[in-house]
């Protein structure tokens, strides 16, 4: 993607080229993971604003992408949609100040890989009137155009602020206005495509009605009137004409972040110790209660400082299930928590890693991030599931009728970073039901990791140390959903929790890949030939107990990992996509190590000298290059046995010991 600076206003005139009409029907683009959809940053500043007052939270005043299942391409290069602030942030404030303007954009299946970007935002507008925007009028802004070129089949155009308002919207709504145009020109694109849409489906922040402005004759102008009405009235409902969505309304793939008045809450303040510290009070049907705390110095992985809170011990009905919701000290949510403790409890774990669950809940594995907003003060918000909005701004309503006693557990080593306690192991998936994995190996059913989040597996291995070529163990991610795009990291952990190998790129797509033990080239499961082969580049893992860790890039461990790993990751990103794991092996038995079927270590394998060697060691002489178990060909103890010659004969064969 190759994109251009924002340059100024431009006049929008007619196209040289009619854009012939779309049918009603949009069908969706299926199989769509919006979260691995890359975004393009833009400094889209135009004008020089007064500075917005402190203690104001930038967060999403408008947002109709986030409860989108379904979006499809949009076969027109001009529309404009309306915006309605009364069920967000933005609905009490006067003077909103716009940050961000955000578009899901695309090349239309291939149709449109040029082209420029316009949007033009106004205050008022109306889709009965002709035209839609009144003649004369000023935008509040205008944004662009911005150069796409070698557009992606899907990628979201953020339209960013310098730090100052790209301008201030009064009044309970706004309009959106975007144009697709010519590269290079301020004429309309003469091939459709290059926006996205979606469907109205209870949109988190922000509303709209589901008629907009659609320019049918692509002459630059939006032409109100009755809805639906004949050309050349532009005011028309549109629908998805495909499953799953097939049906609904379609709107603007469109988010507006801003700035919203934020005012701290009435908090009862705490102080942290390292001994811990419990809270107890009564809840009542809809009630948040706030408590506001400082830290002394950061909670990071870094400091090996940890901050763990829990609701183990509330007891509310009818359905005991607490809400936690922390923010730091200007009110920008961190995180939030209803179900991770035990019976579900609410707990949230900070900073570094990893203490035991309680119960049949989670282990405090700092799962929920760093807290580096130094000393504080930060704001927690209990309440009862389900609360009916939580986000940036100190915002946590409650809807639940549930009532009762709430508890909130502290417990941290953060007011003097002191001594960390052994660490516990991590929640994870049982590989063969404990069992050793042995030849040909297993599959791993694909689990999603949570966002962000981490999958744990724990397993047991005989050992690959290369010995044989059936003493190999490789580990595969090719099955996971999505291969070629989802980036993976993993680690391999010992049974002390200290990392013995790590992977990011190494395999197919670069997919994490591990290999052990035989350095024999094992072909990519992908079934290419120019894939990364497995061939023990991960060098032997002895017998034992093992953790492995996987996730979505970028996931870390800890800087001193190999001898105090504590089990520890930290993920820092997270998908809807599943991962896959295959544990591949060939050994068959654990058990003693066999010798080689090159007997003589002359470097030639299952020679006649190697047989000779062998029968020669068995009479009692050696050579000094021979197998260095001599006669005990078969590891058991016991010397110039049957069973060694067997062995000897099984393994000259190409079978297993």
């Amino acid at each position: 993607m190759h994109y251009g600076r924002l340059m100024g206003a431009a006049a929008l005139v007619a196209a040289m080229t009619t854009i012939p009409a779309a049918a009603q029907d949009v069908t969706p683009i299926p199989n769509v993971d919006k979260s691995t959809i890359p975004h393009i940053y833009v400094d889209a500043s135009t004008k020089q604003v007064l500075p917005y007052a402190p203690r104001l939270v930038v967060q999403d005043v408008y947002d109709s992408d986030a409860n989108g299942e379904c979006i499809g391409t949009f076969g027109h290069n001009h529309l404009i949609e309306d915006v309605r602030f009364s069920n967000g942030p933005w609905s009490s404030s006067i003077d909103k100040p716009l940050m961000e303007v955000q578009l899901l954009i695309s090349n239309s299946f291939g149709q449109i890989s040029d082209y420029d970007i316009l949007v033009k935002v106004w205050q008022n507008a109306s889709f009965t009137s002709n035209p839609m925007v009144a003649a004369g009028a000023v935008p509040l802004t205008t944004l662009g155009p911005v150069a796409i070129r070698n557009a992606p089949d899907l990628a979201y155009l953020n339209l960013m602020s310098n730090g100052l308002p790209l301008c201030y919207i009064n009044g309970d709504h706004a309009y959106v206005e975007v144009f697709v145009l010519a590269p290079g020109s301020n004429q309309l694109a003469s091939v459709t495509g290059g926006l996205v849409v979606t469907h109205q489906n209870d949109m988190p922040v922000g509303s709209t009605t589901d008629p907009w402005g659609r320019d049918r004759n692509a002459d630059g102008v939006m032409q109100g009137g009755p809805l639906d009405a004949p050309m050349p009235n532009e005011h028309v409902r549109s629908i998805f004409g495909g499953a799953p969505c097939t049906g609904n309304a379609v709107i603007a793939d469109l988010v507006l972040r801003g700035i919203a008045p934020a005012t701290e809450p009435p908090a009862t303040e705490i102080t942290l110790q390292d001994s811990g510290l419990t809270v107890t009070a009564p809840l009542g049907p809809g009630e948040i209660k706030w408590y506001k705390f400082e830290v002394p110095g950061n909670v990071t992985d870094a400091r090996r400082t940890f901050l763990d809170i829990d609701t183990e011990g509330s007891q509310l009905g009818p359905v005991n299930q607490p809400v936690l919701a922390l923010f730091d000290g200007v009110g920008v949510l961190l995180a939030t928590n209803r179900d991770s403790g035990s019976d579900l409890q609410a707990q949230l774990s900070f900073g570094v890693g990893n203490r035991p669950a309680f119960g049949n809940g989670l282990a405090f594995d700092g799962m929920n991030g760093e807290l580096t907003f130094a000393f504080g003060p930060y704001y927690l918000g209990v309440g009862s599931f389900p609360a009916a909005r939580v986000g940036n701004g100190w915002l946590l309503t409650g809807a639940s009728e549930n009532s009762g006693t709430v508890r909130v557990n502290f417990r941290t080593n953060a007011t003097f970073a002191g001594p960390l306690a052994p660490s516990a192991e991590p929640n994870f998936i049982e590989i063969n039901n404990g069992q050793t994995v042995l030849a040909p190996g297993l599959t791993v059913p694909p689990v999603n990791p949570g966002v962000p989040g981490a999958l744990w597996y724990k397993f047991t291995t005989c050992g690959a140390d290369g010995s044989t070529p059936e003493s190999y163990l490789d580990i595969d991610f090719t099955g996971s959903d999505s291969p070629q795009t989802a980036d993976q990291v993993a680690f391999v952990f010992n049974s002390s929790g200290n990392v013995v190998a790590s992977s990011n790129d190494e395999g197919p797509w670069a997919l994490p890949q591990f290999s052990f033990g035989a350095t024999w080239a094992r072909p990519s499961r992908t079934g290419n030939p120019a894939d990364p082969v497995f061939a023990g580049q991960n060098g032997s893992l002895p017998a034992g107990t093992y953790y492995l860790a996987s996730g979505f890039a970028p996931m870390t461990s800890l800087s001193n990992a190999a001898t105090d790993g504590r089990w520890h990751v930290r993920p820092r990103s997270g998908d809807d996509l599943n991962i896959r794991v295959d544990f591949l092996t060939g050994v068959v038995q654990c058990g003693p190590t066999c010798g080689t079927s090159d007997f003589n270590g002359d470097g030639d394998s299952g020679t006649d000298q190697d047989i000779e060697a062998f029968f020669t060691c068995i009479g009692g002489t050696c050579c000094p290059t021979c197998y260095a178990g001599g006669s005990d060909f078969n590891g058991d103890g016991d010397a110039g046995t049957d069973q060694d010659i067997e062995a000897f004969f099984r393994v000259l064969g190409g079978h297993p010991c």
